[in-house]
């Protein structure tokens, strides 16, 4: 499934959506979102999932537009054996606000969680990452990992993450961490030093690091759009 939310450049207005997803046993999901609006625009959404017995869904989220874009998921993994994986890619420039908020619930012994969300932020723009796994009792066997990884590329931008694990079961291999950078200088002068402009250097930088989530989007077609999309965009300060 591919949702795209898209607009006119200078439209001004809200798009609140959500999506309800319910898989049955041994049911598999591939959500593929794409959310480019104008920068005029207002994005608020909610994904909610519910997962039974051995079933397996994955999420793949590419937010590049809206003046302000909130994405909120929730996976309730109620099923014995279920399994998640959520990637997504945020990149705001000027005064855009991106917010990402994660539950993970795992109710059920043996389920998976996998996350790995990456922000690249210029201008004055804000990236917010608010994952909370919540490990029920009774859920042993819970495999969970959690990971935000954030590049900041300009002094007014900000990056804020609050990766969280709540365990009340045993025997559970729960990892979860964050990480706040900017570019590392000394590769920027390396390739310099090689004949390559500054603000190109900065570009293949910034290029490697989210390049890793572009990769993760099987559908190729939806790969190559997200790639041309960000290619358009200036990372400058």
């Amino acid at each position: 499934v591919v949702e795209t939310h898209v607009g006119s450049a200078g439209d001004v207005h809200c798009t609140n959506a959500v999506t309800d997803i319910r898989l049955a046993e041994d049911a598999r999901l591939k959500h593929f979102k794409l959310e480019d609006e104008p920068d005029t625009a207002s994005h608020l959404a909610l994904t909610e999932v519910h997962q039974q017995r051995g079933s397996n869904f994955a999420s793949y989220l590419s937010m590049l537009g809206g003046r302000i874009a909130r994405q909120e998921v929730r996976v309730h993994l109620v099923g014995e054996g279920a399994e998640v994986s959520l990637d997504g890619l945020y990149v705001p420039r000027g005064d855009q606000v991106h917010d990402n908020t994660i539950f993970i619930e795992h109710v059920a012994p043996g389920c998976s969680s996998h996350q790995l969300y990456k922000s690249a932020l210029s201008g004055r723009s804000r990236g917010i990452f608010n994952g909370h796994v919540l490990v029920r009792p009774g859920a042993d066997g819970t495999d969970a990992h959690q990971t935000n990884k954030n590049l900041v590329l300009a002094d007014r931008a900000e990056a804020d993450t609050r990766p969280r694990l709540e365990i009340y079961a045993d025997d559970v291999k729960c990892t979860h961490g964050a990480a706040v950078g900017q570019l590392d200088q000394q590769a920027v002068l390396y390739l310099r030093s090689r004949g390559i402009g500054e603000r190109e250097a900065r570009h293949l930088l910034v290029d490697a690091f989210v390049g890793e989530m572009v990769e993760r989007i099987e559908l190729v077609p939806l790969r190559e759009q997200v790639r041309e999309l960000l290619a358009e965009r200036s990372f400058d300060e």
